[in-house]
Parts: C-alpha cells; sequence; structure tokens
C-alpha cells in the first residue's frame, strides 16, 4: 500500500513572514517496507499465588515485581477452612 504524505518546510529566520510555510514537497513510501519503532514497555508485575501451608488448598493471589523482588514472598494470614492463622508461600500460577 502507498502512501503520499506532503512536507512542508518552514523557515522563521530567513523569510519575509516567519512562521508561514514557504515550501513543501509530496513524498510516497511503501507502508509494507516501513517499521515501527515506537513499541509500549512491558508490564513488569506478575501475578503469583500464595498457597497455605496447612494444606487445606486455600490461597491468595498478589501482584509481584521481580525486577525488585527477588526471594520468594512468606505471609502469616489467616486461613478460614481451620480458622488460624498460618504462613502462606509463593507458588506459580498455573
Amino acid at each position: 500500500m502507498t502512501y503520499h504524505i506532503y512536507t512542508a518546510i518552514v523557515h522563521t529566520d530567513m523569510c519575509a513572514s516567519p512562521g508561514l510555510f514557504c515550501a513543501g514537497s509530496w513524498r510516497t513510501f511503501d507502508k509494507d517496507k516501513c517499521k515501527t519503532t515506537n513499541k509500549m514497555a512491558k508490564k513488569s508485575n506478575t501475578l503469583l499465588k500464595l498457597e497455605s501451608t496447612a494444606g487445606t488448598g486455600t490461597f491468595f493471589v498478589k501482584k509481584r515485581n521481580p525486577r525488585k523482588l527477588i526471594e520468594k514472598l512468606e505471609f502469616k494470614k489467616y486461613d478460614p477452612k481451620i480458622r488460624k492463622h498460618v504462613v502462606f508461600k509463593e507458588k506459580k500460577m498455573k
């Protein structure tokens, strides 16, 4: 697919009326050959699963930035199935 673009040259110092278009030209380019380099950054946060060490199967889902936090997470949270506070350890999401 071919596109036509009008490019205008603006001279502010040399022209009699600064800021106006002094010259212009038509250019054509092929979109298939043109590659874009402007890409958005990837999200760095990943989801992880905090699973109960009591073996009840209760889990929480948290977000974590792996660039900032390198070690595995452990939290002491409430497990409603055994009605006690237990340690929840990080597991991979399936």
